[in-house]
């Protein structure tokens, strides 16, 4: 993951990336912060169709909450 850019997406910090196994998939990750931990959350899709899911991928990555 050496050519990964750590974006900033509607208040989000992520990055994606591309992975090839019996297919391409493109990845979405998410980084947040909790009291107690850092975690990393991330969405999977084909690749030839991550654009038409980009939107409502964000929007889940948006309801993450963590509870103590």
């Amino acid at each position: 993951l050496a050519d990964v850019e750590l974006k900033q997406v509607e208040g989000l910090l992520g990055f994606e990336y591309d992975a090839t196994s019996d297919r391409e998939y493109h990845y979405f990750c998410f980084v947040y912060k909790a009291s107690d931990a850092f975690w990393l959350l991330q969405f999977a899709t084909v690749k030839s169709v991550a654009d038409e899911h980009r939107a409502d991928i964000i929007e889940y990555a948006k309801t993450v909450e963590f509870d103590k």
